[in-house]
């Protein structure tokens, strides 16, 4: 999940930022640069993140707890053994 929403937002930011560029090549100073030229940036916050968190994050490791293979027979909780 973290590597979709790495690439995504990173070209979603990308496209922002060269249209913000575009439009300040042609009018500087222009509102409407301002207006691509902030959820660029944002979305590359977003894009970095997500990038850092594909390299922190590992899984969960399985807890005793949670075990669900348990063996059938003189082990079996007395539930599964009344049915037998």
């Amino acid at each position: 999940m973290y590597w979709t929403a790495f690439a995504t937002a990173g070209i979603v930011s990308a496209v922002f930022f060269v249209r913000a560029h575009k439009l300040l090549a042609t009018s500087p100073g222009s509102l409407l640069s301002a207006v691509y030229l902030l959820p660029g940036m944002l979305l590359f916050g977003l894009s970095m993140g997500c990038g850092i968190g594909i390299f922190t994050w590992k899984p969960a490791e399985p807890s005793a707890e949670k075990k669900t293979d348990l063996p059938l027979g003189e082990n079996a909780p007395e539930e599964i053994n009344a049915d037998q």
